[in-house]
């Protein structure tokens, strides 16, 4: 029973992919099955340009799908960074002061997923809380002395860059994020709703062709012929349709828009964040040691 249990779900696996390009469509299906097991020659083939651009489609849309999930990730990267395991990483050899450090950081940590709630007003990046954590820390320490001073510079100059992390989160989620999921859900999928569509007409035509050959009543042919000359028309309509909607598609300038301004976003971000870094450093190094 097992090994039936197995053949059915591997045969159910290798259905699915099949139903789902060519439809539930009994004439179609049976179609796409004798042309694969029989490796039949009546197959109305389709133009070389049809089958290339298709392949790009699922490629762009594989990418955009990937392109939002990564978008996610840089935005989520605070959430998913766990300070309760660092500080029990470190606690048996940081000394006290490394210890409490660490303890004022992951103060307030926000456990959920910041992509997945509209208010950000209220969230910490992890440079705000590195900075908070330094300004705290340099007060225990003393700003009158070296150490306490450079915490303080530190902790501003990181609680700055945590706004521009802010920023820079919000212009992702919007224009790497929502902008990839609404081209990859709505003007990708109509394409290949449209693509699909064609291969169920050629389908239905190489099964109207085959079904043609077994006639012999001269006017049932002379029917039979007028209906595929019918189908070839409509086939070949929408895939002159498809053709003209994918080339568009896989040209539009809106593509590469979506590239720049998530590429502007993060530049922003690390553009400022350098400047404030490297205005810091020299401060840090004049900061006299005692």
């Amino acid at each position: 029973m097992k090994k039936v249990g197995e053949l059915s779900r591997n045969i159910s696996q290798s259905v699915s992919p099949i139903a789902e390009q060519v439809g539930s469509n009994i004439t179609s299906f049976t179609q796409y099955a004798t042309e694969k097991i029989w490796a039949s020659p009546d197959v109305t083939n389709l133009p070389l340009e049809f089958t290339s651009l298709e392949n790009k489609i699922a490629f762009v849309k594989d990418f955009l799908k990937e392109f939002s999930k990564m978008g996610k990730h840089l935005i989520a990267v605070d959430s998913l960074f766990d300070y309760d395991s660092a500080k029990n990483q470190v606690q048996g050899i940081a000394s006290n002061i490394g210890v409490k450090f660490m303890a004022l950081a992951s103060y307030g940590m926000n456990k959920e997923n910041p992509t997945e709630t509209e208010d950000r007003s209220s969230y910490l990046s992890l440079y705000q809380k590195l900075g908070r954590a330094s300004i705290q820390e340099s007060e225990n320490v003393g700003l009158d002395i070296g150490l306490g001073n450079s915490l303080f510079k530190f902790g501003s100059i990181e609680e700055n860059i945590g706004e521009y992390k802010k920023k820079q989160d919000t212009e992702l989620l919007s224009r790497m994020v929502n902008n990839a999921e609404v081209y990859s859900n709505t003007k990708f999928e109509n394409v290949i709703k449209a693509n699909k569509h064609v291969h169920k007409l050629r389908l239905a035509l190489d099964s109207a062709k085959a079904s043609y050959k077994q006639i012999s009543v001269e006017e049932k042919r002379r029917l039979a012929q007028d209906s595929i000359s019918a189908q070839e028309k409509e086939l070949e309509i929408k895939v002159t349709g498809s053709i003209r909607e994918m080339r568009n598609l896989v040209q539009s300038p809106d593509l590469i828009s979506l590239l720049i301004e998530s590429a502007s976003a993060m530049n922003e971000f690390y553009a400022s964040s350098s400047s404030l870094l490297e205005d810091l450093k020299p401060e840090l190094s004049s900061q006299p040691y005692r």
